[in-house]
């Protein structure tokens, strides 16, 4: 069977299910002070899943076969550490006592490695490298402890998740906020209350926080100068990206001397209220306000006789003459901007 890392400081064996490190059986070595050691610096196995560092044993070939698994390195989650077989040259199997050997994973490569003395030496531990990860410790004794029974202690943990507590001293230990994190992404609490920071005076090399969705969601910071360089293109280009109906709650101002050029149709549903000087419409030449005066009322006798005098005829024409002089007036007007030609 394979001897199934525990995910905790185990006893000391083979072939069986792994408890604890037990008293009077698991005498303490400096195998345990330097996985210690190096946890305390943030190294140490994790459970990335119940099978990570499982270790398969043979008499021959790949005498120890051990799985894939997660490592924290200087507290920080490592690319998986892939799954590695050892060959009998990479132990101690000199006949006579017992030989002991590290099982790491090497901080340079972040790959499995076995660590022994330089030369044969019984009932000590070997030292490990800078920036190892301790995963278990190997004996190897060729009466009690041969190949494909070597015993192993597993010096890893349960660990499956990490969070982050700040605290303070009042009277004792007080958080103040707290980073955890779940499948949603990272949750901070406690954070300083924006009302009571400092007011300040933005320059363009300052630096705002963004969240890059390019970039699976990495923080990252950006330039006030890279943000301020939004431009009037840039504006009429996020209008122009606007498939559907574009909604606008307040007023719009266009300055003077800009035009606002519609392609399509335009309808108005209140009241038009034009004060410009200039008006043209069907692409006629806006031009300005004209004046027709009223026509200036003329007495007309409408019972005129059978044979009118002259003066009579002559106020007749008159009257028609300034209706001609109006109307042609007024067309002239309307076909000036357009309304008519």
């Amino acid at each position: 069977m394979a001897d199934e890392n525990p995910h905790l400081f185990s006893t000391q064996t083979t072939g069986v299910t792994f408890g604890q490190i037990t008293d009077n059986t698991d005498f303490p070595h400096t195998g345990l002070i330097k996985g210690l050691s190096l946890m305390s610096k943030g190294n140490m196995a994790v459970k990335g899943s119940a099978t990570d560092f499982d270790i398969t044993q043979a008499t021959t070939g790949n005498v120890i076969q051990v799985a894939a698994g997660r490592i924290f390195k200087d507290n920080k989650l490592t690319a998986q550490v892939s799954a590695a077989d050892f060959t009998s040259s990479a132990f101690d199997t000199t006949s006579g006592n017992s030989f002991y050997h590290l099982l790491v994973v090497q901080g340079s490569d972040n790959t499995l490695q076995i660590r022994k003395h330089g030369s044969s030496t019984a009932n000590k531990v070997p030292d490990y490298s800078e920036g190892d990860t301790i995963i278990a410790v190997i004996m190897f004794n060729s009466t009690s402890a041969a190949l494909g029974s070597m015993q192993i202690q597993f010096l890893t943990t349960g660990k499956v998740e990490n969070s982050l507590s700040v605290g303070y001293d009042d009277s004792g230990y007080t958080e103040a906020g707290s980073l955890t994190g779940d499948s949603n992404g990272i949750t901070m609490t406690g954070l300083y209350k924006l009302d009571t920071l400092p007011t300040a005076t933005v320059a363009t090399n300052d630096k705002i926080i963004i969240q890059d969705t390019d970039d699976s969601d990495i923080i990252k910071t950006v330039l006030v100068s890279a943000l301020s360089g939004y431009t009037d293109a840039d504006a009429v280009s996020a209008v122009e990206a606007v498939t559907g109906t574009l909604a606008l709650t307040g007023d719009v101002t266009i300055a003077t001397g800009k035009s606002l050029t519609i392609g399509g149709g335009i309808r108005v549903d209140g009241d038009i209220n034009h004060d410009g000087s200039s008006v043209g419409f069907y692409n006629t030449t806006p031009a300005s306000k004209q004046t027709v005066g009223n026509l200036t009322p003329t007495a007309v006798n409408p019972d005129l006789p059978a044979n009118p005098s002259g003066a009579e005829h002559a106020s007749t024409a008159a009257a028609v003459s300034a209706l001609e002089t109006k109307l042609n007036a007024l067309i002239d007007a309307l076909q000036l901007i357009g309304l008519i030609s």
